[in-house]
């Protein structure tokens, strides 16, 4: 089941990726992060409204899912939509996968969790993948350019992300109930979005009022907290190292995606789709060793 859900987290990940990056060809970053917030947040708390009982709510150990809703959806979210704006889905998408080597490290010192042979050789090949891609100049985005430094935006998003779901295991660790932590670390993100609004001083923070708009970006909100929300029961089933690889394989789906709906406004190279492929074999790897 761990996989199942990890791999259902990657499929919807991959899709609100999609449809951000074709909102984002249109709307301002801060209307694609704002309206998006509108799924992220009735969903779950209407969920667990109805299956939490509101004394958890209450438990120290809640300060785990606010940690993790500051470093994602807050911090890691907004990251990789400017790198979504800047470089591209077929860029940024595996750049992002590589929060499992950032997830391993964290789960391995903090958790204590075994690094065994299998999923160090699917990490790898991961991270190889990623690798491969990020030194491609000729790919993504071709509307506009871009340099390398673009590229710290996906990689700082990473990072964030490996830290966040560190701190979505401990509190599943005492407090078993992902829907209770979903909600928790997406109120965090709306408490502060006016952080957010202050720092963006020369960015245009008006919200687009247009029907398409909304309909795109809460499109991709709800595929987003559909991926959360995977992604918590994976992490409640299984250890770190196995589900946060798993879920890495949103850029395999991402490029087939661009391939096929973006391909007159992203370029796909050959390192790009090697790079895929380095990805896809570690996951084959890790997935195995999953179901093992």
């Amino acid at each position: 089941m761990v996989a199942i859900f990890a791999l259902g987290s990657s499929i919807f990940n991959s899709l609100a990726i999609f449809f951000t990056r074709v909102g984002l060809r249109h709307y301002s970053l801060f209307s694609a992060f704002v309206i998006s917030l509108v799924p992220l947040l009735l969903f779950p708390i209407t969920l667990a409204l109805f299956t939490v009982p509101l004394d958890q709510f209450t438990r120290p150990e809640v300060i785990y899912f606010i940690a993790a809703g500051f470093m994602r959806p807050f911090i890691a979210r907004f990251l990789l939509y400017i790198g979504l704006d800047r470089v591209g889905a077929s860029i940024t998408s595996p750049i992002h996968a590589t929060k499992s080597l950032f997830a391993t490290l964290a789960a391995i010192v903090v958790l204590g969790e075994n690094l065994t042979l299998p999923i160090a050789l699917g990490i790898l090949l991961i991270v190889i993948g990623a690798a491969s891609i990020s030194s491609e100049e000729s790919g993504g985005t071709i509307e506009k350019k871009w340099s390398k430094k673009d590229l710290l935006f996906p990689i700082m998003s990473s990072v964030c992300l490996g830290i966040a779901n560190l701190f979505r295991k401990l509190g599943l660790n005492t407090l078993s109930s992902p829907v209770m932590g979903l909600a928790v670390q997406n109120i965090t993100a709306l408490v502060f979005l006016p952080v957010l609004i202050l720092a963006q001083k020369n960015t245009p923070k008006a919200i687009s009022t247009e029907k398409r708009a909304w309909f795109i970006f809460c499109l991709a909100g709800l595929c987003l907290v559909s991926s959360q929300l995977c992604m918590y029961y994976a992490l409640n089933l299984g250890q770190v190292i196995i589900a946060i690889p798993l879920a890495s394989l949103n850029p395999l789906f991402v490029l087939i995606l661009v391939g096929i709906f973006l391909k007159k406004v992203e370029r796909l190279t050959l390192k790009i789709m090697l790079g895929t492929i380095f990805i896809m074999g570690g996951a084959i790897v890790l997935t195995a060793k999953s179901l093992g």
